[in-house]
């Protein structure tokens, strides 16, 4: 592997040490669950939904968490062993190590995995760069790879879909969408992307690829609509629709319906403050991932035809940036609550980010520096996060309340930890002259 691969590499994984965060009560929420399984065999949080605002208590009166269930079975292995076998009773121990081993640990395999596949494409070791960098570091799912909110494991489980299915494995592929929708219920909006690059990746054979589909992911299926049924009532009743008593948005007079937290209209407004407000915006978190959103329909259509795996690529990026801006957009709670970015969308971002590899040889030199200078602003961005919290107010801008943490000295370390991610970053473009530089005068 080149030098500077795993120089960013093994920057990703320091920083990833550097910046461990609790997550708040959505992630209390998830680990509320994990306890229960580990000591009580059981998904009823009955004795620890005190410790969490975000539980929902169905017909029985019972009180689960008002997630997704999948990342409590991801998590219970690894909190069994730290409990039972290494009897480790920090619970903020045991939320970090599980957070780096379901969380960090598979999104940087599958990164990795996906940028050797790329590289058979033939693209420029700049694009393989610019993948790195805009994957590990500079979107919302990274900015969450140590809380456990799900977003960043589903992300993580969406790029192996996409690997696995280059190496033509659909059941396994199948298999982990199908677990992405279990930890994340945002998954469930990239049906038409998964349609639409299934089609695409070949032109023959869709109707098999298809059923493999489904034949990998009955199981983790069966799982989540036998969940929703016993537990809520129906295998489409998600646990959201249960909590009218501390969820101000949802609808108390269509409580148990899906329709009590999604509307069928999008909200005009949430499209605008997704895009461009300056709390969740995308413009002012991760502005490089707006440019290849916009050049896919201006440009990749005509420029990319036919079939195959980048035209694929291309249409699962689109439709699936869609799929979940169309969905936060019916969500009354859009704004995700303590937010460093729009979460509800970011399980698409990371696979954006290996698209954009494709894109990058693309564009003009003007228009590749262009890109560069959207990367790094996300790249300080993800440094000022580091060096505060995942968890802004919100309201008001990003930016202003992350600058004014770091200069009152809020967060413990703030400073020590926001200069050292970022020029653990910065020495990427420092590093990849310099070996370029030594290549060269090495070559006779």
């Amino acid at each position: 592997m080149n030098k500077i691969f795993i120089y960013i590499i093994c920057s990703f994984v320091f920083i990833s040490f550097l910046t461990l965060q609790d997550g708040g009560g959505n992630a209390a929420s998830r680990f509320a669950t994990v306890k229960a399984l580990v000591r009580e065999n059981s998904f009823k949080i009955n004795h620890f939904y005190t410790e969490t605002n975000d539980w929902a208590k169905n017909q029985n009166g019972d009180y689960y968490s008002n997630k997704a269930p999948g990342g409590a079975l991801f998590a219970y292995p690894f909190y069994l062993l730290l409990e039972k076998g290494f009897k480790i009773e920090d619970d903020s121990i045991k939320a970090n190590v599980v957070s780096i081993m379901t969380q960090a640990l598979p999104f940087l395999i599958f990164t990795i995995l996906l940028l050797y596949l790329i590289q058979k494409l033939n693209i420029s070791k700049s694009a393989q760069i610019f993948l790195l960098m805009s994957v590990l570091f500079a979107n919302t799912a990274s900015l969450l790879i140590n809380v456990y909110m799900g977003h960043t494991l589903a992300a993580g489980l969406v790029l192996g879909f996409i690997y696995f299915t280059y190496k033509n494995n659909w059941k396994l592929s199948g298999f982990l969408m199908a677990v992405a929708v279990c930890a994340e219920y945002s998954t469930l909006f990239l049906l038409p992307a998964v349609l639409a690059y299934t089609y695409l990746i070949e032109k023959n054979e869709f109707k098999e690829r298809i059923l493999n589909l489904l034949v990998g992911a009955s199981m983790p299926l069966i799982f989540f609509f036998s969940y929703h049924y016993f537990v809520f009532g129906g295998v489409f009743t998600l646990p959201h629709t249960q909590v009218t008593d501390v969820m101000e948005y949802v609808d108390s007079t269509q409580k148990g319906h899906l329709s009590s937290i999604l509307h069928f209209v999008p909200n005009f407004w949430i499209l605008h403050q997704l895009i461009w407000s300056l709390n969740r915006g995308i413009l002012f978190t991760q502005p490089w991932l707006l440019f290849i959103l916009l050049w896919i329909p201006f440009k990749g259509f005509k420029v990319i035809r036919g079939f195959g795996f980048q035209k694929a690529l291309m249409a699962f990026s689109f439709f699936g940036f869609l799929g979940v801006y169309y969905m936060n957009a019916c969500f009354p709670g859009w704004h995700g609550g303590s937010s460093p970015g729009p979460r509800y969308l970011s399980v698409i971002f990371p696979v954006i980010g290996v698209f954009s590899a494709l894109v990058y040889d693309l564009l003009s030199v003007r228009m590749q520096k262009f890109l560069w200078i959207l990367l790094c602003i996300s790249l300080v961005f993800r440094a000022l996060v580091a060096g505060a919290s995942v968890l802004p107010p919100m309201d008001g801008f990003l930016w202003s309340w992350y600058l004014d943490q770091l200069i009152e000295g809020t967060f413990s370390h703030g400073l020590v930890k926001f200069f050292v991610t970022l020029i653990l970053i910065l020495m990427t473009f420092y590093l990849n002259h310099y070996f370029k530089d030594r290549t060269s005068r090495a070559t006779p």
